[in-house]
């Protein structure tokens, strides 16, 4: 074997460049990762809270309605907006009364006074005179089939306050507390429990109302 025939043949190598950053490059690399980083975290955040909360109310709505929870006490309260819907839905007590109350004929024609009226009702969904109140005055406009401008249920806290200033605005003592406003002006209020009945005592101060005007 020759000399030539015995040498091995030596490919060249190819040495690809690396791209090297610059110290600016890669300051704005950084940043553009560090952003990245807080908006995932804020979008997740954003998400568990969703969930969660999503998930208690699914979670009390269920224990309501299977009758999981042993008495309305080990519902958690409500504190804020809830719709007549909801509120009937989620405690038994409020559903209870509303079932069982039968309004006169006499009650459901005071309770047409109500027609056309803002109507605020503040209350505790842990109150019994509540639980007896609320869901009357519903059922008076429910059967009186009484348009009203606008229902406003707002339940507030054991220490009668809330987060959106609604306690304070009404000076509220005593839950419940329905105020009846025609404009910006309030023509009706019954705290706590009527002294007649609930379409009677608001229907009487409406009138009244009615017949100070000039």
């Amino acid at each position: 074997m020759t000399e030539s025939s015995s040498s091995i043949y030596a490919k060249p190598v190819y040495k690809i460049p690396v791209y090297q950053k610059s110290a600016q490059e890669k300051t704005e690399y950084r940043k553009v990762q560090q952003m990245a980083s807080h908006l995932a975290s804020f979008i997740l955040t954003r998400l568990t809270l969703c969930l969660t909360l999503c998930l208690t109310l699914s979670l009390t709505l269920c224990l309501s309605w299977t009758g999981v929870y042993a008495s309305e006490d080990e519902i958690p309260d409500h504190i804020g907006k809830i719709t007549a819907q909801e509120l009937l839905s989620v405690y038994p007590e409020f559903a209870k009364e509303y079932d069982d109350f039968e309004p006169s004929s006499k009650q459901l024609e005071d309770i047409q006074a109500l027609a056309g009226k803002n109507i605020v009702t503040l209350f505790g969904t842990w109150c019994h005179d509540s639980k007896r109140e609320v869901p009357r005055l519903l059922k008076l406009l429910e059967l009186g089939n009484v348009q009203v401008k606008q229902l406003t249920l707002y339940a507030v806290s054991r220490q009668k306050d809330d987060p959106d200033g609604y306690a304070e605005k009404y000076q509220l003592k005593y839950t419940p507390t329905v105020a009846v406003n025609d404009g910006a002006r309030e023509i009706a209020r019954v705290v706590e429990r009527p002294t007649g009945s609930l379409a009677g005592d608001l229907a009487a101060q409406i009138n009244s109302d009615k017949e100070q005007k000039p």
